[in-house]
């Protein structure tokens, strides 16, 4: 460069690059400019390097690999996850012969190596194991070391703390990898079959098999990693948003490439059970009080219904699929058969809701910030402090179901912020949406550690002789049976979202009648359901049964079997009172609505 060359960048470089304490550099398209900025705001700015933007990104991410952990590595979780892949697998396998649960099963014994000892190192080179959830956040598939790690990884140290994860994590991969093994299996010998009837110049190499057998197992269901640099950074903060949108983009990857196949096949293993089920369960009082949100996510069967072996399977459906071709069934047969179009309009208008809300993604870390907010679960759609508890202290906010751990911390910040917050049923909420069921089961044993400490002295946990009773608290089990009766019935659910906002409305009208505010008063009478107060009286009577089942829980002196066959009843009975009041309801809008006509 020319002296005078230098002294022009000189010159440029003065008055460019050096900014005031009120400019901020903003660059778009390549284009530097500058800005004038308040001096607190650039300030600010200027201040945000590389490095402190990274590690603010990590740290507001680190509830979303937390919450990722805590999911994949709950029991519970890897039961359901089989369930779930098996009729995914089923629908979007390009191989006749995978057949639900059967093809998956077989998948787990190729896995041990009892049928095929080969295959699973084959599958291994394929690299069709990289899709797996539970790999993304595992190092060693990006430090190269994945073959050693599984190879060399055994099932052992179960009682050492330190090896827990590592085994959970073993037995997650064991279960995820079934339905891909068992259809690179058929997809090895589909192709090695079409090849054999090629001619020489068009045949593939063992090599070419093996590579489009692996993509295929890969491909199988959802691929966990398939996502490009914005996708990955957005995963980082909303741990399963790139899940959702690879299930949207698997329906249509299906539908464009494989119509007929795909449609079969959804038909086959999805609708067809959806139909069937209906069907035997149209009325059957044990399955309608189940929650709506159990009765789109799985499939559910009512075992020996009015006896006292009574319980309720209930088999986790494929997701997105079995919601659009198995639910969305279902309400319309509901509908259709009740003559109440409502039931479908309803689910409509759900059903788009939360599509359209599902591709925004929320970072983990705001999840309970925004739940406690609204006191409403983003997951069951229910109030996580029930209607009963909202108006006592804080720290008096739990049921049995809650934590003696979370009944602790909530006393201890009761204390500190002066009975201002520190409700139970809030901390164990936060728990489970930053670590999912993983962190249900570490409160749980925490609970046991402070019993035997002599911290906490917990009341006798409502137990049933009859062990059929039991199921849906028992490990694993209890992700394939529903709890009932419980105060997470359709029934009550029902009548909650139709009170609330009737009671909001007489408690208005009552304050602008006592104000003197005639007109408002008679416009909002006129236009609210004033012939629906009777309510209150059944509102008050589920207060005082839910009342009644908090003492029966903090009783010292009855039997477990004996607290148990008390909530039940109870439970029944506030079930039938919401049953009822949800019924006269109904009636009375009928009439009302022939009566305007």
């Amino acid at each position: 460069l020319t002296e005078k060359q230098l002294d022009g960048l000189a010159i440029f470089r003065k008055d460019s690059q050096i900014l005031s304490d009120k400019q901020v550099a903003v660059y778009k398209d390549g284009v530097r400019t500058v800005w004038e900025v308040p001096t607190d705001i650039s300030a600010a700015l200027n201040g945000m390097n590389k490095f402190s933007a990274h590690w603010i990104r990590n740290t507001i991410g680190l509830p979303s690999q937390w919450l990722r952990a805590g999911a994949t590595l709950n029991p519970e979780f890897m039961a359901r996850n089989i369930s779930r892949d098996t009729f995914y697998g089923a629908v979007y396998s390009k191989n006749t012969f995978f057949i639900p649960i059967v093809s998956s099963i077989r998948g787990l014994f190729l896995r041990h190596g009892k049928f095929n000892e080969k295959l699973y190192q084959e599958f291994m080179k394929s690299g069709a194991s990289q899709s797996h959830l539970i790999s993304i956040d595992q190092r060693y598939f990006r430090d190269g070391k994945m073959i050693d790690a599984l190879y060399s990884r055994k099932f052992h140290n179960w009682l050492n703390p330190t090896k827990i994860l590592e085994n959970l994590r073993a037995v997650s991969e064991y279960t995820e990898v079934a339905s891909r093994l068992a259809d690179f299996e058929l997809t090895m010998k589909r192709l090695t079959k079409q090849n054999e009837k090629l001619p020489p110049d068009k045949k593939l190499n063992y090599r070419q098999i093996l590579h489009r057998a692996g993509f295929e197992g890969r491909d199988l269901t959802i691929d966990f990693r398939k996502m490009g640099y914005a996708v990955q950074a957005i995963n980082q903060i909303a741990a399963f948003f790139n899940a959702r949108i690879q299930g949207n983009l698997k329906l249509w990857e299906g539908m464009r490439d494989r119509p007929f196949q795909t449609t079969t096949k959804i038909l086959t293993w999805i609708t067809l059970p959806s139909v069937l089920l209906w069907l035997h369960n149209k009325d059957s009082e044990a399955y309608k009080g189940l929650a709506q949100w159990r009765k789109d996510l799985a499939w559910n069967l009512p075992i020996n219904e009015g006896t006292d072996k009574e319980f309720i399977f209930s088999f986790p459906k494929a997701h997105g699929l079995a919601l659009l071709f198995g639910s969305t069934i279902e309400r319309t047969l509901d509908s259709i058969y009740q003559k109440n179009p409502e039931i479908i309009k309803d689910f409509a208008k759900q059903y788009s809701w939360e599509s359209m809300v599902g591709l925004i993604p929320i970072p983990e870390f705001s999840k309970p910030f925004i739940e406690g907010f609204a006191n409403k679960s983003t997951f069951t759609k229910r109030p996580i402090v029930p209607e009963g508890l909202k108006n006592i202290l804080p720290e008096y906010q739990f049921t049995q179901y809650t934590s003696e751990t979370a009944k602790l911390i909530g006393k201890i910040i009761s204390k500190i912020t002066n009975g201002k917050i520190g409700s139970p049923l809030m901390i164990d909420n936060w728990v489970q949406s930053w670590f999912g069921g993983l962190g249900d089961h570490t409160m749980a044993l925490m609970d046991v550690a402070l019993t035997k400490a002599g911290i906490v002295v917990p009341p006798i946990d409502p137990k049933s002789d009859n062990w059929i009773k039991n199921l849906d608290d028992m490990i694993i089990i209890k992700a394939f049976v529903a709890r009932n009766p419980d105060a997470s019935s359709e029934y009550l659910t029902d009548f909650w979202t139709m009170y609330r906002p009737l009671a909001k409305q007489i408690a208005t009208i009552n304050r602008l009648k006592s104000q003197g505010r005639l007109e408002e008063y008679i416009h909002l009478f006129q236009k609210s359901e004033v012939e629906l107060a009777f309510l209150e009286k059944f509102a008050t009577a589920i207060r005082k049964n839910a009342d009644f089942i908090r003492k029966v829980q903090a009783s010292t002196f009855m039997s477990a079997d004996d607290k148990a066959q008390l909530i039940d009843m109870t439970y029944l009975m506030m079930i039938e009172t919401a049953k009822m009041a949800n019924e006269q309801v109904k009636n009375m809008r009928k009439f009302k609505k022939e009566l305007y006509k």
